[in-house]
């Protein structure tokens, strides 16, 4: 389910224990290299991310988390670390624009749901 991966990568940064997700090779040839935006993510939310193949680990708890993050004009990139953000409230989202790709209404659902 690539269109969801990387949202699973933003929870599992905050899970009790690691989270592998495997079969992600394919996701470095969509609109940015989703399986380094994974790691990026991951990162944000506190978490070590180790790559190997088409594998990810995503080991949660080991870093400092928070800062900045270019999605790279990947809509989904943004989306996934508006997921952080929400969580951690220390991030913040480079050319959040760009989710009128797939989401235009995005940043208003999140507000009027209360969460921005």
């Amino acid at each position: 389910m690539p269109d969801v991966v990387l949202t699973l990568a933003a929870v599992a940064a905050f899970a009790e224990g690691p989270t592998t997700l495997t079969g992600i090779r394919n996701l470095r040839a969509k609109e940015s290299d989703r399986i380094a935006a994974m790691v990026r993510i991951a990162v944000l939310g506190g978490a070590d991310a180790v790559v190997s193949g088409d594998t990810i680990t995503i080991i949660p708890g080991r870093l400092p988390g928070g800062g900045i993050i270019d999605p790279e004009d990947d809509h989904r990139t943004a989306m996934s670390a508006a997921v952080v953000a929400l969580k951690r409230g220390d991030v913040e989202i480079l050319h959040p624009e760009c989710v009128q790709k797939s989401y235009p209404g995005f940043w208003d659902a999140l507000r009027k749901g209360g969460m921005l």
